[in-house]
């Protein structure tokens, strides 16, 4: 599992997008964190998932 620590000050989004290539799926879930003083972090990481019937 992937996973930071949270502020309070801060609020964190969690966006999942799934997309397919080459007969693989992947699922992409990006972390933002939103700072209050507006400067925004983000973190991405790609899973390889295998394309199962």
């Amino acid at each position: 599992m992937y996973s930071f620590d949270i502020d309070r000050q801060e609020d964190t989004k969690q966006i999942i997008k799934y997309y397919q290539n080459n007969g693989q799926k992947y699922k992409e879930i990006q972390f933002i964190k939103i700072c209050k003083n507006n400067i925004n972090k983000e973190t991405r990481y790609a899973e390889s998932k295998k394309n199962t019937p």
